[in-house]
């Protein structure tokens, strides 16, 4: 029979517990983003397509259901001026990408089939790490086209056809 024992001295105590602090705040430092994303966004799963296109339609967007383009990206490691621009657009959506500077990422591009207004397509762009959509956007594809945060729609009221209006006011 193999019997151990050992004296804990305060001093032993009080080591072994500033290097378990330690060693739990180097694991926070290391995984980027965990433990920061609190909004529906960042919560998304996205271990396949077809999760990003139920995360798009929670959201109010739909979109065909293939990813039209799926392309690796780096996340810069620092930010010049139009990409501390997209930046503040992914903040809007309650995002940040700041935190995933340097590392390599996979941007999945979905056709949107009901943007109104739109007079050139419209796509769905999401940045995807991990299996978890951290950031992107609804954009035209147009030349100066627009690009909007990546956010739940407002609610649209339908407008009313030409048809509808006319008997409406013949009917009165």
């Amino acid at each position: 029979m193999f019997i151990c024992s050992f004296k804990l001295n305060k001093n032993r105590l009080l080591s072994g517990i500033a290097g378990l602090c330690i060693a739990l705040t180097l694991l926070f430092l290391i995984l980027p983003g965990d433990g920061e994303e609190t909004n529906a966004v960042g919560a998304a799963g996205a271990k396949d397509q077809q999760q990003m296109v139920d995360f798009l339609a929670e959201i109010g967007y739909t979109v065909v259901p293939q990813a039209v383009l799926i392309e690796n990206v780096t996340i810069p490691e620092t930010f010049d001026d139009k990409y501390t621009e997209y930046n503040e657009l992914q903040k809007q959506a309650g995002m940040d990408l700041t935190g995933y500077a340097g590392i390599g990422v996979t941007k999945y591009t979905f056709r949107v089939l009901d943007y109104k207004d739109a007079e050139t397509e419209v796509v769905a762009n999401l940045l995807v790490s991990d299996s978890k959509i951290i950031g992107g956007d609804i954009s035209s594809t147009a030349l100066g086209g627009f690009c909007e945060p990546l956010k739940k729609r407002e609610s649209e009221t339908p407008e009313e056809k030409p048809e509808q209006q006319e008997q409406e006011a013949s009917n009165e």
